[in-house]
């Protein structure tokens, strides 16, 4: 959830550069891709989602009990 909350103002504050860029300072037409905008957002979560379970699995497979009785 964090990594689509984060992909969507990411994509906002991305486009909204890009058409300030493209409209201001190179004085062209700015079109926006949905397309593109939807394979950003879906590899991004993807990423995040792989590369956070491979760490998380890492830890959960570790035994607690070392972590417990050392308390």
């Amino acid at each position: 959830m964090l990594s689509a909350v984060t992909a969507i103002f990411a994509l906002a504050l991305g486009t909204l550069a890009a058409a300030i860029v493209a409209t201001q300072i190179m004085n062209i037409a700015f079109t926006f891709s949905a397309g593109a905008a939807a394979l950003a957002l879906g590899l991004s979560m993807a990423l995040v989602f792989i590369f956070g379970g491979v760490g998380t699995w890492a830890v959960l497979k570790a035994p607690a009990v070392p972590y417990l009785r050392s308390e």
